[in-house]
């Protein structure tokens, strides 16, 4: 069976309107108001549509409210049974200091698809696509697997760049990469983006090698069920986890996962950028020559526009012309906007109707359409933003610049 196709909007929805939750708290030193931002509408989201879904990847224990716990119950719970793996916002620390790589993610699959990981570490190996399957292995050792990455991809162990979480406990990961001369790329947080920093058309690195947290390790897998590549890992659990994890219905304790063991059968993964970062280079996706993914992009951003909101979360901003049109705030609620006249558009001309074709999962990131960084922070500023002055701020050419090139306008 498969995933009805329907439901792939519906989730990319969800990760959307997350992001733009959390996007208020961009560069204001609070984490656990910009995990909240994103945790209130990625549920309220959900809850809207026809399901039955079961939260096995999430943040927290069910006592520990707003964050959504494992076996919560979302959706109308009239619809099809699906497990969900959650994480609103991946990077709170990068959001709070206005950094890049924070993004809200979802992966959801039919009923018993994904592996119902405890919340503990989990030693990770991800590599790309186009690669011999089973190349690697956690017990090989660092030495071994990274020669064998190099002959499988025709490069010398010098060239290769291996990707590394920065930890004390990886001081034996380094040592050993050190000595092949590999290029090491560290990252301090974002276990979910270093991993997938090794798929795409043009990968920032060959490996990643690193223990992290065995509920992103799952999410990471649901990607590469969608982009290709390949992940192992291993559980590392102490005698209480141990217990969680027999709760969980995992008894082999020493276990090493495949991707086809954390996932099965049909999966959507969706995930939309917060701050700038390699999002969508992540999927191998070019917004210049996927004007589906553009559109798609830009719809987000207006979204602001008709909930009568700028790109910090400020309501009802008042009337404003120049720059060639007016903006009328919406009198319609956050939860169901309609879709207005587009201000920029000249008079009697509406955008185009076609139905854009979406692949089989969707990444998406506001940061993408090649803006300049005005407002403090790499996030498309939308319509009204620049026309708040009224004047026309620096920037402007280029936002209707690429109104023409999106819709045809001009």
């Amino acid at each position: 069976m498969s995933i009805d196709i329907k439901f792939l909007d519906l989730f990319t929805k969800v990760t959307e309107k997350a992001a733009i939750g959390a996007s208020k708290y961009i560069g204001k030193k609070d984490k656990i108001a910009a995990d909240k931002g994103a945790v209130d509408p990625m549920r309220r989201e959900l809850n809207k549509i026809n399901m039955e879904g079961t939260v096995v990847i999430g943040e927290g224990e069910m006592d520990k409210a707003p964050m959504l716990y494992i076996g919560e119950k979302l959706g109308t719970l009239n619809g099809p049974k699906f497990d969900i793996a959650v994480d609103p916002l991946e990077g709170t620390k990068f959001t709070a200091n206005g950094e890049p790589n924070a993004f809200s993610v979802l992966a959801i699959s039919e009923k018993g698809g994904l592996l119902s990981a405890p919340d503990t570490y989990m030693e990770k190996i991800v590599i790309g696509s186009n690669l011999p399957i089973n190349l690697m292995d956690i017990d090989n050792g660092v030495e071994k697997n990274l020669r064998l990455l190099a002959d499988a991809k025709k490069k010398k162990v010098s060239d290769l760049k291996a990707c590394v979480l920065k930890r004390p406990r990886h001081d034996h990961i380094v040592k050993e990469l050190q000595k092949m001369n590999v290029n090491i790329n560290y990252i301090t947080d974002g276990d979910i983006a270093g991993a997938l920093s090794v798929i795409g058309n043009n990968p920032k690195n060959d490996i990643y090698y690193s223990t992290g947290g065995a509920p992103e390790g799952v999410v990471v897998a649901a990607a590469l069920s969608c982009y290709g590549g390949q992940i192992q890992g291993r559980l590392i659990l102490n005698n209480d986890e141990k217990i969680r994890a027999k709760k969980l219905g995992i008894s082999d304790f020493d276990k090493k996962y495949n991707i086809d063991e954390m996932v099965k059968g049909d999966v959507i993964f969706c995930a939309t950028g917060v701050t700038s970062g390699d999002l969508a280079n992540l999927a191998g996706l070019d917004v210049s020559s996927n004007p589906a993914l553009a559109d798609r992009i830009f719809a987000a951003r207006m979204e602001l526009d008709r909930m009568g909101k700028d790109m910090f979360g400020n309501k009802n901003m008042p009337t404003q012309t120049s720059g060639g049109g007016t903006y009328v705030p919406p009198t319609t609620t956050p939860d169901d906007p309609i879709i207005p006249q587009d201000p920029t558009l000249p008079p009697g001309v509406t955008p185009p109707t076609t139905t854009p074709k979406y692949p089989g999962s969707v990444v998406t990131d506001y940061t993408q359409l090649g803006l300049p960084n005005i407002y403090g922070n790499q996030q498309m500023p939308n319509y009204a933003t620049f026309n708040r002055a009224g004047s026309m701020p620096v920037g402007l050419q280029d936002y209707l610049d690429n109104l023409r090139k999106r819709f045809g306008i001009g």
